[in-house]
């Protein structure tokens, strides 16, 4: 009985084991995401920061 009960201790150990390293992929992928998210809302930010320079630039050369 001991060694079935070391046998079943280790598979629980194993899957309690095998269960954080999928949640620990799952947080990566989520901080992955995550890090993209933030990438692409800096690039919007530039661009719409060029788009109003470049509107503010226009309007000045109509005024001229």
């Amino acid at each position: 009985m001991k060694e079935k009960d070391d046998f079943e201790k280790r598979m629980k150990e194993k899957e309690d084991f095998e269960k954080r390293m999928k949640e620990k992929e799952d947080f990566e992928k989520r901080m992955k995401e995550k890090e993209d998210f933030e990438k692409r809302m800096k690039e919007k930010e530039d661009f719409e920061k060029r788009m109003k320079e470049k509107e503010d630039f226009e309007k000045r050369m109509k005024e001229k």
